[in-house]
């Protein structure tokens, strides 16, 4: 359960990047990734992260909607103070916020391709939705991409990637059964940040061992020092961007790619940004 009350002075800052990959780019297509976030006042906040299907003609359209539509949907339950500082969030398990944002972005991309008269299938796409509130953060996922976390001084795999036995193989948020497919994590204490990412970055940050994915830590470690103090600035987005557009990150995968990280700070005043 959410807690009833949160100090004001707990603060979250949020910095991405969604960037097109090499095979998109030769073809002047855009991005078909796509992300969204949200902070509501001083008590919490959303991130949303989609992959439009390589398949989906409209993959690109329905990963704008489903992120959007996720996060009005968590906006949804909180409400601001009386005097304006800051909002407290109806007392709801963290499970039910997040299927009522699944479901409010499946009903948007249903809804949309309904608009243009198209299959909905052609507006296919993932989604990754973080709620942090507090001390506790809880993830929702339904196909690929995956949640990392620092927890103290320990790398966490909130949200593991989809199992495939074959390439592309994933049930998409307009798949009938869309809601049997979406997995639910178990809420996560004392978390100081989170990085969120579509399957266009799994080859580099994750390891696949025979017990399943593991976060590489040789890479989280140094990158949540280095990005953390820039998140929720022009240049924490600028350094997101410049690193999915390396070639060490082409390198591993020509894909599309998309990183959103969110760093939660705790004691430090009014003068957070």
């Amino acid at each position: 359960m959410m807690p009833d009350s949160l100090p004001a002075e707990v603060r979250y800052r949020i910095s991405g990047a969604a960037v097109a990959g090499p095979s998109h780019d030769a073809g002047e297509m855009p991005c078909q990734d796509a992300w969204d976030a949200a902070v509501f006042g001083g008590s919490g906040a959303a991130v949303a992260v989609a992959d439009g299907l390589g398949s989906a003609v409209h993959g690109r359209e329905g990963a704008l909607a489903a992120v959007s539509a996720a996060v009005s949907a968590l906006t949804s339950f909180f409400r601001p103070w009386p005097d304006g500082a800051g909002c407290d969030a109806d007392i709801e398990k963290n499970s039910r916020m997040l299927n009522a944002a699944c479901k409010a972005a499946h009903d948007a991309v249903m809804t949309r391709a309904a608009a243009c008269g198209a299959n909905p299938r052609s507006f296919a796409c993932t989604l990754i939705i973080l709620l942090w509130y507090g001390n506790v953060v809880a993830t929702a996922r339904i196909g690929d991409g995956a949640v990392v976390c620092l927890q103290g001084d320990e790398i966490v795999l909130l949200s593991a990637p989809h199992e495939r036995r074959y390439v592309n193989e994933v049930v998409p948020l307009t798949d009938e059964g869309y809601e049997d497919a979406c997995v639910l994590s178990s809420d996560l204490p004392a978390v100081t940040a989170c990085s969120v990412f579509t399957d266009g970055c799994e080859r580099l940050v994750l390891e696949k061992k025979p017990d399943g994915y593991h976060p590489y830590v040789p890479f989280f470690r140094p990158f949540f020092s280095a990005v953390a103090p820039l998140a929720g600035t022009p240049e924490g987005d600028r350094a997101i961007a410049g690193l999915l557009s390396s070639d060490r990150f082409i390198t591993f995968s020509e894909d599309d790619k998309t990183l959103v990280v969110i760093v939660s700070d705790e004691g430090r005043g009014e003068d957070t940004g």
